[in-house]
């Protein structure tokens, strides 16, 4: 009688271990870090609005100071949202963060609102000093009508913009131009204009904007 009773306790067992199994094997398992991305939404659209375009190795940095190293991250400009991959997987970025890097690239949040932008869209920091020189970019998918044709093609268009976060905690747009520069810092234009009359400098890069910044902290 007793053997009887272990024996159907642990049939029941099995099959209860079982069943578990199969009910696990059904379900998509997800990561800690972040929400799996189950479809892709651009396949009918024209390039992609990543970067980069491919998958590169990154880090984020938590709002503790923690940083976490991934080996395969993009950032997706559309939609304004850091992607990971694992095992062949994509995941949407769900840990809070304020920083990431992207190869040797730093982006950062918290700036003030401006041009549509919020607090929480994230910049290239170009120059991370008092003030510092930031780069927004995102992509837009627009439609356009070939000619003779009856159909519309969805394309990504890439937009960048550049501002100058103030000490004041302004921000404002730049341009990549010597008058426009001079006229922010307006504070300090004669002494800037003594430094590129005497280095003869000239506007061509953002690192070159990046340096008259660094001068200018230095006056």
């Amino acid at each position: 009688m007793k053997k009887t009773i272990f024996i159907l306790l642990l049939s029941i067992k099995v099959i209860s271990g079982y069943a578990q199994g199969m009910s696990n094997a059904g379900t998509m398992l997800q990561d800690v870090n972040g929400k799996p991305i189950l479809s892709n939404n651009y396949v009918e659209i024209e390039g992609n609005p990543y970067l980069p375009e491919q998958w590169t190795v990154g880090s984020i940095k938590l709002k503790n100071g923690a940083v976490i190293n991934y080996n395969a991250l993009r950032y997706n400009m559309a939609s304004g949202e850091l992607e990971f991959q694992r095992n062949d997987q994509a995941f949407i970025l769900t840990n809070p963060f304020d920083e990431f890097t992207l190869i040797n690239a730093t982006f950062r949040k918290g700036f003030p609102a401006i041009d549509g932008q919020s607090n929480n869209s994230f910049y290239e920091v170009l120059y991370d000093g008092k003030l510092k020189l930031l780069c927004f970019k995102n992509a837009v998918m627009y439609e356009e009508k070939p000619y003779n044709s009856a159909t519309k093609i969805k394309k990504f268009l890439h937009n960048t913009y550049y501002y100058l976060y103030k000490t004041d905690g302004t921000m404002v747009k730049v341009k990549k131009d010597k008058k426009a520069i001079l006229a922010i810092l307006s504070d300090k234009s004669s002494q800037l204009e003594e430094y590129f009359k005497k280095e003869n400098i000239k506007i061509k890069e953002w690192s070159d904007v990046a340096n008259v910044l660094a001068y200018y902290e230095k006056l």
